[in-house]
């Protein structure tokens, strides 16, 4: 429908801005109003007055009366109480807010513009025949026959070859029986089947607050609210409860409109006859039902009608719903609103009188439980679940396999317990193993009413098959937005449950094969869609503190423990010390933990996720801050027993108190994946693990020494922890080089030298955040090879030594004018090398010309000797490069650029040697 009406729309639109700005606005087209004039008069009417315009300005008539056609066109009505104004998009109007609506008016929201005749209802029995009401009288006997016969203006039925019978006046079963009767008497041995034929039209009169207020032409068999229907229903000023029906001057029925909506009672819905006026009053006196309840809207009330009433009208209290704290909002003394708690809950409560202007608002009920257990993690079933005296931990969880997820952490369990009505929390901590193996032991806890059981994961991150959940789940704040209404319709139906996941998976919820879509991707995920649901609501439950749905099988210990450790904090106090401790060193899970009640070192360590492989199981350090005297702090070391505590013992086990820090050491000497890998030209190249203190030699000597191909003098070292240095001091010159870029002119310090290249110098910073550092150390293995010990080198974990092959090669890069590799020549300069490569660029710096040899060590010429043969051919070696730098004397003389050049260039050669290794 909005599609067939957005021309005449659009054409309305531009009628409406023609008349207030003429001399601007574009006039519809001959096409638009032809368009415009093929709608309902209903339609037309509405739009002009929704636009101000004249409807004789489009052509349309503005007489109301409605004229019977054989089609029923039903459009929709304008609707003053829509939380959604029509129109909106193409007038920038921002929707109305969701706001308590007068209760009933939608029922003419689609009312239909024209009534036709209803030829196929069934006739009542006592329907009174009159002029125009057309019979169908069939003839059984020696002559059949079937005659259509109108009753005409004398009442009478024009029988052929009998004469007129005259049937006005008479009901339907009275006239039936009128005509075998004296069919029976002219025509021997026949007999008569009557049934209804065309009904007479009659015209009656639609006053008052009707929406289109006139004279119509109806059946009829027409009621009060086909005629209403007909006039597109009542105004929102209307009375739905006190709509009369007049004859002749005489009130002769009221119909309440709350008789059908509610109770679906038609008895006062009354057939009219010629003459008749429906008369629509404004509406009476109103009150406002809110809050918890079914129904919430604006009803009309009469004089005699109660709270029960009210309520009634409503539908009733949710299940929600808190009727012993409703409120009633009305007007006392000077007219000032006044506001009373009722406890309908009571009998009696029910029976007061509602007045004019009330407001009755029905609040909710707390959402906690008030006896139940929540559990919470890595279980199969989460959720509130049912709590009976007497229960214990593995009353809810008995079995590993059965109830627990397969990344469960069995050796660490919390239950969350509230001590006081404040909602302060206490911790208790076990073993939920412990518990299974041995029910009613002491790790299997006696629980309480309100106890939240947190089940945590043994990954600290969620596991590698669940990390497409964060695709599909969106964003927190959608997830949020439709957390809430989604829930509540998966109670109702479980159409909105499948739109919801559809949602949640970035599914197209229009297409057929959307359950199949669904299933495929909880496949992937591995999780059922029950589950998935129980995830869900667990979220639901605890208000968002344990995250949104998109984290839902994050289980680690990170994430549960943070509303835990956030309440701990907020209840301490003065006198009432934060139940914390944090434990930090070589246990899994570092961090800081909820003490539980009468904790010990033991216990934290297995919080922790218990010792690493690397963990000394000595002596380990406990420090606590006590206050003493007049509350002046006192810090305390204690030592204890690792292993020790994890068995038990008194001694060492030490009971913990607030803001105790323990630190398990590691082993003395020891050295994490202490391993160097050897690539190239070695006899056994490959992976070799070292000792704290061995050095490169001793590895080289285990891989067999070098091939007789060894470039030694090429050698490349690379060190993870260099690395990082390099890449911190990439970032701090791209930093430096980005403030120099926008805040100085690129020319020379006297303003007469030619414009640096701006382009050129940003495609530097370009190629300088790009690069990715090597970290190279340099080594001279030759000389360590010959026993030189200042040369040798203490190995770390993750060195790589790379050993090329012999390359007799001089490499020529920077601002030389073909900068290419030449072959090494015994006795050729420097200078030589530079000519074979075309000699400088202009931009060229010849004055900081320097060789970048083989094993990354830079030579610099002495002062006086650069191109003299005894200099500089003593300082080329084969695999030697020869580094021409920009020219970056401009002015404030930045030396920044120098540095760049000779970052890009170094690394680059060490990234071509490394290359040609591997």
């Amino acid at each position: 429908m909005m599609q067939r009406l957005a021309i005449p729309f659009l054409m309305l639109a531009a009628l409406a801005l023609a008349h207030a700005l003429p001399a601007q606005a574009a006039t519809p087209t001959a096409q638009q109003i032809e368009q415009f004039k093929k709608l309902p008069k209903a339609q037309q009417e509405a739009l002009a007055r929704q636009y101000g315009i004249p409807l004789n300005a489009l052509g349309g008539t503005a007489m109301p009366t409605a004229e019977p056609v054989d089609p029923i066109s039903v459009s929709a009505r304008p609707d003053a109480f829509s939380a959604e104004p029509d129109f909106s998009n193409l007038l920038a109007v921002e929707p109305a807010p969701d706001v308590v609506k007068p209760f009933g008016y939608d029922l003419f929201a689609g009312a239909p513009s024209t009534f036709a005749p209803l030829d196929y209802a069934p006739v009542p029995a006592n329907y009174i025949l009159g002029p125009g009401d057309g019979l169908r009288i069939q003839i059984l006997g020696k002559e059949p026959a079937i005659h259509d016969l109108l009753v005409n203006r004398e009442g009478d039925l024009d029988f052929p070859d009998l004469g007129p019978i005259n049937v006005a006046g008479l009901s339907f079963d009275e006239a039936k029986t009128v005509i075998a009767d004296q069919l029976q008497q002219r025509m021997i041995g026949a007999t008569a089947h009557v049934t209804m034929g065309q009904l007479r039209p009659i015209q009656v009169f639609v006053m008052g607050e009707a929406w289109q207020p006139g004279s119509y032409t109806v059946s009829a068999l027409s009621t009060i609210t086909n005629t209403l229907f007909a006039a597109g229903g009542v105004k929102p000023m209307a009375s739905l409860r006190n709509i009369q029906l007049k004859r002749a001057g005489e009130l002769v029925a009221t119909l309440d409109l709350y008789d059908l909506l509610i109770d679906g009672d038609t008895t006062n819905d009354l057939m009219l006859k010629p003459g008749d006026v429906v008369l629509v009053p404004t509406v009476g006196q109103t009150m406002t039902v809110d809050g918890q309840v079914r129904r919430p809207a604006i009803y009309e009330i009469k004089k005699s009608e109660t709270i029960s009433d009210a309520l009634r009208f409503a539908g009733g209290w949710l299940p929600d719903g808190y009727p012993a704290g409703a409120t009633l909002e009305r007007y006392g003394a000077r007219n000032q609103r006044q506001v009373e708690t009722l406890n309908l809950a009571a009998a009696k409560a029910g029976g007061r009188a509602v007045k004019d202007g009330d407001r009755l608002t029905i609040p909710a009920t707390s959402s906690r439980f008030d006896a139940n257990v929540t559990v919470i993690g890595a279980v199969v079933r989460p959720g509130g679940h049912a709590f009976v005296e007497g229960m214990r931990l593995t009353s809810l969880i008995d079995s590993p396999t059965g109830d627990l997820l397969a990344e469960a952490d069995l050796d660490y369990t919390l239950i969350v317990r509230e001590r006081n009505i404040r909602g302060d929390i206490d911790v208790i901590q076990t073993s939920l193993g412990d518990a299974i193996e041995a029910p009613g032991g002491s790790a299997d806890v006696r629980l309480q009413a309100r106890d939240k059981v947190l089940v945590f994961s043994r990954h600290e991150r969620k596991p590698k098959d669940l990390t497409e959940l964060d695709q599909f789940a969106g964003t927190s704040e959608q997830l949020q937005k439709r957390r809430d209404e989604m829930l509540e319709a998966r109670k109702a139906d479980n159409i909105y449950w499948k739109e919801y996941l559809a949602e949640f998976f970035g599914l197209d919820s229009n297409v057929e094969t959307l359950e199949q879509d669904i299933d495929t991707k909880l496949k992937e995920l591995k999780v059922s869609e029950r589950s998935l649901e129980q995830m869900i609501a667990a979220v639901d439950e605890q208000g968002g503190d344990i995250g949104d749905v998109r984290d839902a099988r994050d289980f680690s210990r990170s994430r549960l423990l943070a509303p835990v450790i956030s309440s701990l904090e907020r209840q301490a106090g003065a006198g009432d010390p934060v139940q914390l401790v944090e434990i930090s060193g070589a246990v899994k899970y570092p961090g800081i933990y909820p003490l539980p009640s009468n904790g010990k070192v033991g216990d934290l360590i297995k919080a922790a996720g218990g010792l690493t492989e690397i963990a000394f199981t000595g002596n380990a350090e406990l420090t606590r801050t006590e206050l003493v005297g007049d509350q002046q702090a006192r810090v305390t070391h204690l030592r204890f027993n690792v292993a020790s505590a994890l068995t038990g013992a008194l001694s060492d086990n030490l009971a913990l108190a607030s803001k105790d820090r323990v630190i398990i050491q590691t082993l003395p000497e020891f050295i994490a994946d202490s391993t160097i890998e050897l690539v190239g030209e070695v006899r056994f190249p490959g992976t070799y693990a070292f000792g704290r203190g061995e050095t490169l030699s001793d590895v080289i000597e285990r891989a067999g020494g070098f091939t007789d191909q060894a470039h030694m003098s090429a050698a490349i070292l690379t060190r993870e922890s260099i690395r990082k240095q390099e890449m911190e001091y990439i970032e701090r010159i791209s930093e430096d080089m980005r403030k120099e870029l926008a805040s100085m002119s690129l020319r020379t310090s006297t303003g007469a030298g030619q414009l640096v290249d701006y382009s050129q110098l940003q495609q530097l910073m370009n190629d300088l955040t790009r690069i990715k550092p090597v970290g190279r150390l340099v080594v001279d293995v030759p000389a360590l090879m010959n026993g030189d010990s200042n040369n040798n080198v203490r190995l770390e974990p993750g060195d790589k030594l790379y050993i090329p092959a012999f390359r007799n090669i001089i490499n020529v890069v920077g601002q030389a004018q073909l900068p290419t590799t030449h072959l090494y020549q015994p006795g050729t300069t420097v200078d030589d090398y530079l000519r074979l490569s075309g000699g400088l660029k202009r931009q060229a710096d010849d004055d900081r010309i320097y060789v970048l040899k083989a094993n990354g060590a830079v030579r610099m010429p002495n002062s006086g000797f650069w191109f003299s043969a005894a200099s500089s051919d003593s300082m080329l070696e084969p695999g030697d490069t020869i580094v021409v730098p920009l020219d970056v004397n401009y002015r404030d003389n930045l030396t920044l650029w120098t540095n760049v050049t000779q970052i890009l260039y170094n690394t680059g050669v060490a990234v071509a040697a490394i290359a040609a290794v591997i």
